[in-house]
């Protein structure tokens, strides 16, 4: 087997030997707590490999949304104040284009936790542009069994009655950077061996 079509046959092996990884994300869009003023969200979803039932990684945070005369903020609910404590994902506001990574996702701005049962309109982090706007997360410890953090964003809206849509959303399966606004492209390895394997043959046919 020539050095080219090794390279091509790599590639593809890698492609078909994978784990196939399946997301789910969504959405609880607001449901009303209190009053009709405050709203109660569940943003996130659950990372599946090859058909399993269990979910391998959990993306979800829980928030509380309000409007006041400022604007409009959301606020984490700390599942580190409930009565099972089981830490939080890590959850920043996000532009489309940023890149999420360790390194990035440190120097966003973080969402603001609250006590788990701190339902007031008071505190929380402003939401500029709150019709059309992008959060990225971090999935870590707890809701990462096979301790793999995971970089997603979401793309989400906000209407005049503080109502959330989910408009379109991202993930890295296996850890990798991710672009907000952009689906994540095949690994680096596997496109470095496919250009290689290209490279080649050009080679060859001159």
């Amino acid at each position: 087997m020539n050095r080219s079509i090794f390279l091509l046959a790599l590639s593809v092996a890698m492609s078909g030997s994978a784990a196939t990884y399946e997301w789910t994300a969504g959405i609880v869009p607001g449901s009303v707590w209190g009053s009709p003023e405050i709203k109660l969200y569940t943003i996130g979803g659950g990372v599946y490999v090859d058909s399993s039932i269990n979910a391998i990684a959990d993306t979800d945070g829980s928030f509380i949304g309000y409007r006041n005369d400022t604007g409009v903020y959301l606020k984490q609910q700390d599942q580190d104040t409930t009565p099972m404590p089981v830490g939080n994902n890590y959850w920043v506001v996000a532009y489309y284009g940023d890149i999420l990574n360790h390194e990035t996702i440190a120097t966003m701005e973080r969402i603001e936790l609250c006590n788990w049962e701190d339902y007031s309109s008071t505190g929380g982090t402003l939401i500029d542009n709150p019709e059309d706007f992008y959060l990225g997360s971090m999935s870590t410890g707890y809701w990462s069994s096979d301790g793999v953090d995971r970089f997603s964003w979401y793309h989400l809206s906000l209407d005049d009655e503080l109502q959330m849509s989910l408009i379109d959303a991202g993930i890295g399966f296996y850890g990798e950077s991710v672009v907000v606004g952009l689906s994540p492209e095949p690994s680096s390895l596997q496109l470095l061996l496919v250009g290689l394997a290209c490279f080649s043959l050009r080679r060859r046919r001159r």
